[in-house]
């Protein structure tokens, strides 16, 4: 009661109309980010339960040790960079300006401070995990190793994973992600009827990588679009200043500028 008391003026201010107009505009965001994150989630889980399941605990653990000892260094680094890159590219697209060279920039700016740690990890997992963590650990960095293709297409896609909820394409993104899931299932079922870990790493790391391939495509095309559609705005703005000028200058002086000074 207090509050309703102190901040009525407030209250006042809502509008049902213009709460339905925003719920009509933003129905994608509970609709389809909520089956993506559990679509996620389940996808990310997927492995440790077929692992576990098929070949034992031991083995779904030391995949799950590598991919962790992997992965987190490389979530810090793309959780800064998203928040720091989304506001810049959001800040920009709100202000109708091209986005694509911030995307390309950025993309290539990645690839370019990671792919020597990632490939001296891929080359030397199996010995770094042996002396940091113990002999024990050996196979979780030959299992890490495996994997690496994968999470490095994941470091280079996850700053640009924003990009759909900034043009409404959530169901497109929860499309790609249904066919994540489906083909990481499909190269774990494969693996196993293969009865080798191994053969199983390699069919999950590479369908994983093929998806993250098809994104980052995909991301490429939505700032292209928003980048041309900029484009072809600022030229039909261009060229009706330009009619309205041409238009101005007749009315005045004809079609020559200071023919009557001259006459």
């Amino acid at each position: 009661t207090r509050f309703v008391g102190r901040d009525r003026d407030k209250l006042n201010r809502i509008r049902r109309l213009r709460m339905r107009s925003l719920a009509r505009e933003y129905y994608r965001f509970p609709k389809f980010n909520m089956l993506l994150g559990i679509n996620n989630s389940f996808s990310g889980s997927l492995p440790v339960f077929v692992l576990t399941a098929w070949f034992s605990t031991a083995v779904a653990g030391l995949y799950s040790f590598g991919i962790t000892m992997i992965f987190r260094p490389m979530n810090l680094i793309t959780t800064a960079l998203s928040q720091v890159f989304s506001q810049r590219v959001i800040s920009r697209a709100n202000q109708g300006l091209p986005i694509l060279r911030d995307v390309r920039r950025l993309f290539f700016r990645m690839f370019e401070f990671a792919v020597l740690p990632f490939a001296l990890v891929a080359v030397f997992a199996p010995f770094l995990f042996r002396i940091v963590f113990g002999p024990e650990w050996q196979d979780a960095g030959t299992y890490a190793r495996i994997m690496i293709p994968w999470i490095f297409g994941l470091y280079l896609s996850a700053p640009f994973a924003f990009l759909p909820d900034l043009f409404n394409r959530q169901a497109t993104a929860l499309v790609i992600d249904l066919i994540k899931l489906g083909l990481r299932s499909a190269a774990l079922f494969v693996g196993v009827y293969f009865g080798d870990i191994f053969v199983t790493l390699i069919l999950l790391s590479g369908a994983s990588l093929a998806v993250i391939i098809f994104q980052i495509i995909w991301y490429f095309r939505l700032a292209k679009r928003q980048s041309r559609e900029h484009i072809e705005r600022d030229e039909k703005t261009d060229e009706a200043q330009g009619k309205g000028n041409w238009t101005g200058t007749s009315q005045e002086t004809g079609p020559f500028p200071g023919m009557e000074q001259g006459l």
